[in-house]
């Protein structure tokens, strides 16, 4: 929960900060400068690319956290 929040924090921050606070290099490159592409485009794409940014590293980091669980108890 905790690491989610921070990744989630991160990103709200600077598009792609979460992302890159996973390891997630090209992803956080991709939503770095498609947000900032967004931006210059059009205000509301850019908040709505920033804000999927953010859920994205939430929701990966509680994924990968799941699928972590569920890998040691199966293998036990």
């Amino acid at each position: 929960m905790l690491n989610s929040l921070m990744c989630f924090a991160a990103s709200a921050l600077m598009p792609g900060l979460g992302q890159a606070f996973e390891s997630r290099w090209y992803e956080a490159a991709a939503f770095l400068f498609g947000t900032v592409f967004a931006y210059l485009m059009c205000m509301p794409v850019g908040v709505g690319v920033h804000l999927w940014s953010s859920i994205d590293a939430a929701a990966f980091t509680s994924r990968r956290r799941r699928a972590y669980a569920l890998r040691l108890f199966v293998h036990k």
